[in-house]
């Protein structure tokens, strides 16, 4: 699935015949379910608890669906490769893409303007345009030799740090992602000087460059905890569970625990002597 294959999958909406601005309407406050086992959306107003609206998902769920910071627009990644986007107060379809034969989930940037979709068969990290759904870049899921092929097992946003955490179910490597404008020092190919205030790094075309972390494992799940420095992993033939510090790039602690633990549906807060974990 190249790129330009992907593309050529795209399908948007007619617009819609009222204009978005003249709805007022507040959606911050509301509350979507997805019901019917993931055949349909009900919208509700949290604060009177009414239904506002209900419509059908036209692919079902492969993984936790997104809401865009303003609460208008929904977006899901379907079990078959298909992402959708979906107008949440008229409760209308407005565009679709697909991004390969599977799809296991998807992560909304910081900002709200792109969208990382853990793409399966082949296995790609793609990149979409929130307003619209319209591929930016899709990057092989292979080692940073260019060798192997691995499924993208889960992608998480991490907002302070403008970037999405990739778990690549069949490397020992985690990539993160970044998002900004002008990408850190960190997500360069070859620095021309390591001086400081002239510092020159190669980036790769197109944007969203990407840092490789090595790792002695190969993990299937994570959790970013507070702070987004550190993050949970799990990987799928073990009950232990890794803790990964992100600024130096590698394990720092391991968490053993009675059964197999999803970290995605763990719950961490900070505290005054530390982070907790659920």
């Amino acid at each position: 699935w190249s790129l330009a294959a992907i593309k050529a999958t795209r399908r948007v909406a007619a617009p819609a015949a009222t204009p978005q601005a003249s709805i007022d309407r507040d959606m911050r406050d509301h509350i979507v379910v997805i019901e019917n086992d993931g055949a349909q959306v009900l919208l509700i107003d949290g604060t009177r608890f009414a239904p506002v609206s209900n419509f059908a998902l036209l692919h079902p769920p492969g993984g936790p669906s997104e809401i865009s910071p303003d609460g208008r627009s929904l977006y899901v990644a379907g079990r078959d490769g298909w992402v959708s986007l979906y107008d949440l107060l008229r409760g209308e379809f407005v565009a679709e893409v697909r991004v390969g034969e599977a799809a296991h989930g998807l992560a909304l940037s910081g900002d709200g303007a792109a969208i990382a979709v853990a793409a399966g068969q082949p296995g790609a990290l793609v990149i979409l345009a929130a307003r619209d759904l319209a591929p930016l870049k899709a990057i092989a899921a292979r080692d940073m030799r260019g060798q192997g092929s691995a499924r993208v097992a889960a992608v998480e946003a991490a907002p302070s740090r403008e970037s999405f955490i990739v778990a690549l179910g069949d490397l020992r490597e985690l990539w993160e992602v970044s998002t900004a404008a002008s990408p850190p020092l960190r997500f360069g190919g070859f620095a021309h000087t390591n001086e400081r205030g002239a510092e020159e790094v190669v980036l790769p075309a197109g944007g969203f460059p990407v840092r490789r972390i090595e790792l002695k494992h190969a993990f299937t799940a994570i959790r970013l905890l507070p702070g987004e420095r550190t993050l949970l992993a799990a990987a799928p033939t073990s009950n232990a569970m890794a803790i990964l510090h992100l600024d130096v790039g590698r394990e720092i602690a391991t968490l053993s625990v009675l059964a197999r633990a999803d970290p995605a549906s763990a719950a961490a807060w900070s505290t005054a002597e530390g982070v907790r974990i659920a």
